[in-house]
């Protein structure tokens, strides 16, 4: 149990230390670019994130409750859009939130971000959130909560990054055509629905990897 409180709390560290401090700018000049920063800094979140979950795998099992065998149901509904958010999300420029495309975003073809603005944070919350019904024990509760967590509090901590970063207004002519909810713009009239070719790539290459997952 203590290699999987350590991996968790160096985990939640590694993620708010450089956000909320001026070790970001600091660590990006020593490496040359922002963009080197954000290629180390991912590499070094997924193997963090992988020291996480064989912690958890070795932890100690602590039961919490007996899951019923409907409750394996949810994660084969929720991984669905998960799958898809994240896929669309790495085809598609967005200077709102995480992005892995360095293209130029472009407001009138917007893509996922016309459904929300913080697609990789909700597949992430959502793969998260899915899996605690299925699994009773505390170590899972702890840690698939808490990723949770820290994926849907990110997004408003994400808002406000962007907004600093892009100005008030830049950030609220982009913003006012994307929303947090995944939806409400469309359904509110302020966004379309994506149809162009790299929405449609990202869609499909979801929709292989969810069939991947169920096999």
């Amino acid at each position: 149990m203590s290699q999987f409180l350590a991996a968790l709390i160096i985990f939640f560290l590694a993620h708010m230390i450089p956000t909320r401090t001026l070790l970001r700018p600091h660590l990006s000049g020593i490496l040359g670019s922002e963009r080197r920063f954000v290629m180390v800094y991912s590499l070094l979140s997924i193997a963090l994130l992988a020291w996480l979950v064989h912690a958890a795998i070795n932890a100690p099992y602590i039961s919490l409750w007996t899951a019923g065998s409907h409750a394996a149901l949810i994660p084969v509904i929720f991984m669905l859009p998960a799958f898809v958010l994240m896929t669309t999300a790495i085809f598609q420029p967005n200077p709102l939130s995480i992005a892995f495309s360095r293209r130029s975003f472009n407001p009138e073809i917007p893509g996922i971000v016309a459904i929300t603005r913080h697609p990789v944070l909700w597949s992430f919350g959502l793969w998260a959130a899915s899996h605690i019904p299925p699994n009773g024990d505390l170590v899972s509760l702890i840690l698939f909560g808490m990723l949770a967590i820290f994926a849907f509090l990110g997004m408003a901590r994400m808002d406000r990054r962007m907004r600093e970063k892009l100005g008030n207004r830049h950030w609220q002519q982009l913003a006012e055509r994307t929303s947090i909810l995944p939806f409400a713009a469309i359904l509110s009239g302020r966004a379309k629905w994506p149809a162009d070719r790299q929405f449609l790539q990202g869609l499909l290459a979801g929709i292989v990897l969810y069939v991947i997952f169920l096999i």
